[in-house]
């Protein structure tokens, strides 16, 4: 098979982790990945597709509310309906001089097509990482991610993937984030700037 290079995207991810009874930390996310021109970095409406030739209007990914609960030993999903009910995740450790390295696969649900897979590391400096009193942890993360062809793409029956990667770091204020993204964010999706959900009920 041929791969083809489509977009590029930018996008912000506020999260919140509450403790729960058993020891485990909920995960509560707001999630908008806004997509780009991938020559130019523009944001946009409208994607000439080079596979089909169609003029396909343009759909961001937005997600909101529980999505995982977090342990030691593993991350698990709380969306979506598995063929496996513990679909709990082994979670991999790794240290290195000054450094750790975190990393898990994310599974979905089993109404999405396969492949549908991601793979995640996140990485923080090992001094900050063993403080007990730190309020705030410094990391960065890469991912890579298989899924279907995006609903908006409208490409049929066409056999094939997209391949999503992505780099980004944790910030402590919106101010951070780079202009563009920002002004894009508070013009066409304010939601993603506010404190996410707690409960996986509610949706933005």
């Amino acid at each position: 098979g041929t791969s083809t290079p489509l977009l590029g995207f930018q996008g912000l991810e506020y999260a919140r982790l509450e403790r729960q009874p058993d020891g485990a930390y909920r995960l509560f996310e707001t999630m908008t990945t806004c997509f780009t021109d991938i020559v130019t970095g523009e944001f946009i409406d409208e994607f000439q597709n080079p596979i089909t030739g169609q003029l396909n209007k343009v759909v961001p990914n937005v997600a909101a509310g529980a999505s995982y609960d977090f342990s030691t030993t593993q991350a698990k999903p709380l969306f979506g309906n598995y063929t496996a009910t513990a679909a709990g995740l082994g979670a991999s450790w790794a240290e290195s001089a000054s450094h750790v390295w975190m990393s898990y696969r994310r599974t979905y649900p089993d109404v999405w097509r396969a492949p549908a897979s991601e793979y995640i590391t996140f990485h923080a400096p090992r001094a900050a990482f063993r403080r007990s009193s730190t309020a705030f942890l410094p990391a960065t993360f890469f991912s890579t991610t298989v899924l279907p062809w995006f609903r908006w793409l409208e490409m049929g029956t066409r056999p094939g993937w997209t391949l999503w990667h992505a780099n980004g770091y944790k910030f402590q204020s919106l101010d951070e984030l780079p202009r563009p993204l920002l002004a894009h964010l508070k013009q066409r999706h304010p939601q993603a700037l506010v404190t996410p959900p707690r409960r996986a009920s509610e949706k933005s």
